[in-house]
């Protein structure tokens, strides 16, 4: 079974202030278990959906920005993107999100998660909350790409399926 975290070697700890920061980076991380995005649902009431997109694609563009920098590559080659698709999403299976492939073609792109923060959580309804999450952070950092593409979960554990699915239509290229 895969194991969701590394010991501490992902992360780091200012003494100083008591910050949590990706190691080797200045990206802050916030410890949040899965269980609070679940209850966020109830709380929120029918906004939650907009709200969590909106975060997780908050998260997408700041990864992006921290992993790859200030690098503009909204003319790049679809390689290159997919390239640095690949870094981030290791980098996001090293935080415990699940176990990140890519797969793409001229059409689509699409990132299957085996193992998802959700498949623990599969007989709690409100745990799509979850997959919006993804779903935020997959779009941000698409968008930091020029990729500009609406994602559509195509499988989720939460409805049977072996692993989670997010795809993306592309028009060029």
């Amino acid at each position: 079974m895969f194991k969701r975290s590394k010991k501490i070697e992902i992360a780091e700890v200012d003494e100083e202030t008591g910050h949590i920061y990706l190691k080797n980076s200045k990206l802050p991380l916030l410890m949040l278990r899965p269980e609070e995005l679940i209850e966020f649902g109830e709380l929120a009431g029918s906004e939650a959906e907009d709200i969590l997109l909106w975060v997780g694609k908050s998260i997408g563009k700041t990864i992006f920005k921290e992993i790859i920098g200030d690098q503009d590559l909204s003319d790049a080659k679809i390689r290159v993107k997919m390239n640095a698709t690949s870094t981030i999403l290791d980098r996001l299976q090293n935080l415990g999100f699940g176990v990140m492939v890519l797969n793409h073609d001229k059409e689509k792109i699409i990132i299957d998660i085996a193992n998802p923060l959700a498949k623990d959580y599969v007989d709690n309804i409100m745990a799509k909350n979850i997959c919006i999450l993804y779903s935020g952070i997959f779009s941000g950092f698409m968008e930091e790409m020029g990729i500009d593409s609406e994602v559509e979960e195509v499988n989720c554990v939460l409805k049977g399926a072996d692993m989670c699915s997010f795809k993306f239509e592309l028009e060029e290229f």
